[in-house]
């Protein structure tokens, strides 16, 4: 019979300095809320002095790393919204990671 059991285990993982500070930068935007924060790629790319693409890349590379959701909104004529980013569980661990590392304050 098996069961389930919840481990800790300390992993060493590989994070691109774009994406622990796109992390960053979702988490501080959306503050306590746990709702995340409703924002275009182009703040990003302009608050973190990135270009577009750059920035695309990095919430792409969160989002299939597991450290970011990404929910598309969408106004009732079917028209896009701004996306909605939330920074996971794992993705708090990585930006606390990168605290305590050093790189990010």
């Amino acid at each position: 019979m098996s069961r389930k059991v919840t481990l800790t285990v300390p992993v060493d993982i590989v994070v691109r300095d774009r994406d622990v500070h796109v992390l960053a930068l979702v988490k501080k935007r959306s503050g306590a809320s746990s709702h995340g924060v409703s924002a275009s790629i182009r703040s990003f790319a302009d608050e973190l002095d990135v270009s577009l693409d750059t920035a695309r890349r990095a919430l792409a590379s969160c989002e299939e790393a597991g450290y970011l959701t990404v929910r598309a909104n969408r106004m009732e004529n079917g028209g896009q919204l701004e996306n909605t980013y939330c920074v996971t569980k794992s993705g708090d661990g990585v930006i606390e990671a990168a605290r305590r590392a050093g790189l990010i304050f």
